[in-house]
């Protein structure tokens, strides 16, 4: 009897085998003749560019990794949740995938706000998630001379920001089901369009992108001397 014990696992009830290395990643494929080819996805194309579009292309790379993964989650949370070919209009499941995409839509626009700081020349800071402070930093760096449109596009681009800050302020709400203080971090229930909010990611990017950045900057200048004088 003690020698059965000693040859099963007394501690755990189901038993783990790691793949070998060289199944979950490689360096390099034998070729496009390599067999498991077919079972890999590369992890990064902007390794792949010149040294000096690389971080460029990365941050970028990034960003729409996220945006459409976001997306793609988004509708087969939906589709899974209204029931599909079923002819329910809503299923509840013990769980489902709004959290993981509102982590994905979040994150995206963490990584997006981060971005047009890179691109204001200003160094991002990556210690914080906080959306409303990085997003501070961010207005800092534009003119303070705005037109109409201007300020509406501003506007709603941080209202769209407080929709993702009620889901999760910090970065850490739909990671985590219980914060520092063995609070909920989610107590109440609530219903979220993901496919709404993704879309809006999409138009949020954009926007952002959108800046022109010389513009920006000539202008910024420009009231930097104009308060010098």
């Amino acid at each position: 009897m003690e020698q059965e014990k000693e040859n099963n696992s007394i501690i755990f009830k189901s038993c783990f085998h790691a793949p070998n290395e060289g199944e979950v990643y490689k360096s390099a494929m034998n070729k496009l003749s390599d067999k498991t080819l077919n079972n890999f996805t590369p992890t990064s194309m902007a390794t792949t560019a010149k040294e000096e579009f690389k971080n460029k292309l990365a941050i970028e790379e990034w960003v729409d990794s996220y945006v459409g993964a976001a997306k793609e989650l988004a509708q087969l949370n939906q589709n899974r949740c209204n029931g599909g070919k079923m002819g329910i209009r809503c299923v509840f499941y013990k769980y489902n995938y709004t959290l993981p995409t509102v982590f994905l839509i979040r994150h995206a626009v963490e990584l997006t706000i981060k971005e047009a700081i890179a691109k204001s020349g200003k160094e991002p800071n990556n210690s914080t998630h906080d959306l409303e402070k990085l997003w501070n930093f961010l207005s800092r760096q534009l003119p303070e001379r705005k037109t109409p449109n201007d300020m509406k596009t501003i506007q709603q681009l941080r209202t769209f920001l407080q929709y993702i800050s009620h889901l999760d302020s910090d970065g850490t709400k739909v990671r985590y089901a219980v914060d520092k203080k063995g609070n909920y971090t989610h107590a109440k229930f609530e219903w979220v369009d993901c496919i709404k909010l993704s879309n809006t990611l999409v138009t949020f990017v954009k926007t952002l992108r959108s800046i022109d950045w010389e513009y920006v900057k000539n202008s910024k200048a420009k009231e930097a001397k104009k308060e010098g004088d």
